[in-house]
């Protein structure tokens, strides 16, 4: 069994319980005026490796409570989705990722909304030490499916990993 750790604006645990199961819970805290709290947990299973090709399935649930002067509102959500990866080196030391995941909903006051996350990444070793990384996610969410919107720009990463006599970390310039 592995646990891992990170702690930065938000913190982030992952539970390996298995060599194909793992459970994560992921907290953002309010770390400026208006920002809401997000709290999700998740378990992830592999359900497909075929050679350099691996797929997994996730269901989530999670909170959001938005801390306001005007209104004190929460929102719950569930969902699932599907992550995949490819692995670039027979090592695996490199890959492409993909992932899309679906969360309904449900607020206080009984107001419901549905919203679509995906995006993708690639990690690529360039030294015995030392991985980059870049990332993006977007989204597109509304009332219903039919009635959705994209949200406008996506959130993209960068950075590089490196191995410590701990293991992997994630560093990000800046």
């Amino acid at each position: 069994m592995r646990i891992q750790s990170s702690l930065a604006r938000n913190a982030r645990s992952i539970l390996a319980l298995t060599d194909h199961v793992q459970v994560s819970a992921t907290v953002l805290s309010p770390i400026v005026q208006g920002m809401p709290f997000f709290g999700v947990v998740a378990v992830k299973a592999a359900v497909l490796e075929r050679g350099r090709f691996h797929l997994a399935l996730q269901g989530d649930g999670g909170l959001v409570h938005a801390f306001d002067a005007t209104s004190n509102g929460s929102g719950y959500l569930v969902g699932g989705g599907a992550l995949t990866s490819l692995c670039l080196r027979d090592d695996c030391s490199s890959l492409l990722s993909a992932s899309a995941s679906y969360n309904y909903v449900l607020a206080d006051g009984g107001g419901h909304g549905q919203s679509v996350v995906y995006g993708g990444s690639i990690v690529h070793r360039v030294g015995k030490h030392v991985k980059l990384l870049g990332e993006v996610t977007s989204a597109f969410g509304g009332t219903s499916l039919s009635n959705t919107q994209n949200t406008d720009g996506v959130l993209a990463g960068y950075g590089f990993i490196e191995r410590g006599d701990d293991g992997w970390r994630l560093r990000r310039p800046g």
